[in-house]
């Protein structure tokens, strides 16, 4: 009789990881209570007392495995089966390393096809996290729970997807264990990109005022032809402005000119940092596109309600709980009659799920599909399985980079990261989860709607008033007079200090400001907070006075322009930016799309620094 290694090898982990733990928690109890009887031959068999029979195939995935019960997926008895194999024979480490798998092993173990993909992929450069025996790819993750038994790898993605994902991690894993590696090519040509600057230099001459239908479509085809070239990211660009463009001729609110000035200054800015130093990174290329995904577990870290003239939108944002990937599941409402406010939607059905049930909840589900920026859409069919659990010690089993219990270590990590103008353009960045050890100096400013208080010591929370969502600041101050365990949000610098914009708080159930259904009442008490840095001030006005060039044409800025830029460059000049304060002034004295460029970008880094 063979011994089956790969069952003695599973810890509770990554049979959760498989299946769910409140599942596992059950099969344990059933084996105390109710033993099977267990058959080993080639297949491992378990017989029930109540009848119930459950068989594992030698060699075999669980997808494969048999039991004559009515569930779907990964029984209980199918658990019951691995808990009884171990405790009649001991469980043990898993063996090996999947580095020390070899090529002529990968090939014996899948198909040619499989292998086929999988070194394209490679081929047109891959970047990929370890972390231990995690690897996170740009479409998935992939956890190795056996070791070297590739049987138990587990990802997200189905079928040959997940066996490409496998041997990718296998190689990932070779080149480290920990931090990012590259595989295959490490540079592309930027050179598509360079053959469309003279269009954005055209935009910024002319102004916003000047783009029409025909200039917002041809945005959309270069953009196209940027993605068949998979140079996502300058592609992604592209299509938001034409975006805003859009907005812009609707007369909507969702027209923003710091945003559309912003999409211009990062299309060059990725166009030359990709000449200087030319990795996929900065061009996306090696994103894939859209997946479709097995079973998830997916842990709510909150929600962000926010409108614009024609719709109420809402984000909902969550964390996979094998591996700590983050996603977001956008929602939209068109207003009516009457602008909508989130207490109009939190009923609504998404997935069969109510939206308040949905982001406040422990997501279960074999309908989702995943975009190349953890955009996840749900299945909506009768036959697609979605179930919502209370979230229970979810945020507790994270670690970085979304969960940071040391300060110090969340502030190296986002020091360390790129620019903004340079980063994976996904749909969640910078989201933290910040186990809660003290709270000081409640805050709040009447005059600016923003609430502030300090966490651990040293970071800022920062909350403002949102029209969409009446009732968060009061919400969220009744949760943090309480004993939070934690708060996520997004996490940014500010004067050089941690600043958390809080989506959710945690004491045992989960609140999301967002959500509340109540008025705001009266403002939260406490004295108004000192003001921003001023260094930042002044960088945020030079912002506003160059998004403002861009929103009004280079070739056309009126002298009350000219004097906006002078104003900017002496209090530039003033406070120690004495190069950006130059280049400032030098466009009041003769815009050029160069120069135009240069202070921007030059800006937005010296932001990001702060």
């Amino acid at each position: 009789m063979r011994m089956r290694e790969d069952l003695l090898a599973l810890d509770t982990e990554a049979l959760a990881a498989l299946a769910n733990r409140g599942l596992v928690k059950r099969a344990g109890k059933d084996l105390e209570k109710s033993p099977p009887t267990l058959s080993e031959g080639e297949d491992v068999t378990a017989e029930f007392p109540d009848g119930t029979v459950a068989v594992l195939p030698a060699s075999a995935r669980f997808e494969s495995a048999d039991c004559t019960c009515a569930a779907k997926g990964l029984c209980r008895h199918m658990l019951v089966l691995v808990l009884a194999y171990q405790a009649e024979h001991g469980r043990r480490e898993a063996a090996g390393h999947p580095a020390e798998i070899t090529d002529e092993e990968l090939a014996a173990r899948f198909p040619a096809g499989v292998l086929a993909r999988a070194e394209s992929r490679i081929d047109r450069g891959l970047r990929a996290h370890v972390d231990g025996m995690t690897v996170e790819l740009p479409e998935t993750a992939v956890v190795f729970h056996g070791g070297s038994n590739l049987e138990l790898a587990h990802s997200d993605v189905k079928g040959d997807d997940h066996s490409v994902a496998v041997v990718l991690a296998v190689k990932a894993l070779r080149e480290g264990t920990d931090g990012t590696v590259h595989l295959g090519a490490e540079s592309v040509d930027p050179s598509p990109c360079t053959e469309l600057l003279p269009t954005v230099e055209s935009l910024l001459a002319t102004g916003i005022a000047g783009a029409d239908e025909v200039q917002t479509s041809r945005l959309r085809q270069h953009a196209d032809r940027l993605r068949r070239k998979r140079l996502n990211w300058p592609a992604d660009v592209l299509a938001d402005t034409a975006r805003q463009i859009e907005h812009y001729r609707s007369r909507s609110t969702a027209y923003d000119e710091s945003a559309y000035a912003g999409l211009l200054a990062e299309f060059r800015a990725r166009h030359d940092a990709a000449l200087r130093r030319p990795t996929t990174a900065l061009l996306g290329f090696e994103e894939s596109s859209t997946a479709a995904l097995k079973l998830i577990r997916l842990a709510p870290l909150g929600a962000r309600v926010s409108s614009d003239d024609d719709h109420l939108h809402v984000e909902m944002y969550y964390a996979q709980l094998e591996t700590g990937m983050t996603h977001v599941i956008t929602r939209s409402f068109a207003h009516r009659e009457e602008l909508l406010t989130v207490r109009d939607v939190l009923h609504r059905r998404y997935a069969r799920h109510r939206i308040a049930d949905l982001a406040q909840s422990t997501v279960i589900t074999e309908a989702a599909g995943r975009s190349a920026g953890r955009v996840l859409t749900l299945g909506t069919g009768r036959l697609a399985r979605t179930q919502t659990l209370p979230l229970g010690s979810g945020w507790s089993e994270f670690r970085p980079p979304l969960r940071y219990d040391d300060p110090d270590e969340l502030l190296a990590a986002v020091r360390s990261r790129d620019p903004g103008l340079l980063r994976d353009r996904v749909a969640v960045r910078d989201l933290v989860v910040v186990p809660v050890e003290s709270i000081e100096g409640l805050d709040y400013d009447p005059a600016a709607q923003v609430l502030t208080v300090t966490l651990n010591g040293s970071i800022r929370l920062r909350a403002g008033y949102s029209a969409a969502s009446p009732g968060r600041l009061r919400i969220l101050e009744e949760a943090l007079s309480g004993s939070p365990a934690e708060v996520s949000g997004f996490v940014s610098l500010r004067g050089g200090r941690l600043t958390l914009d809080p989506l959710a708080v945690v004491d045992g159930a989960i609140t999301v400001p967002d959500l509340a259904v109540e008025d705001g009442g009266e403002a939260p008490a406490g004295d108004a907070p000192p003001d921003d840095d001023p260094l930042r001030r002044v960088l945020q006005e030079a912002h506003r006075a160059l998004a403002s060039c861009a929103h009004r044409g280079l070739s056309g800025l009126r002298p009350s322009d000219l004097r906006r830029l002078a104003e900017a460059a002496d209090l530039l000049e003033e406070h120690g930016f004495a190069e950006i304060a130059r280049q400032i002034a030098a466009l009041g004295k003769g815009a050029t799309a160069e120069g135009w460029h240069t202070a921007m970008v030059r800006v937005l880094f010296s932001l990001d620094e702060l």
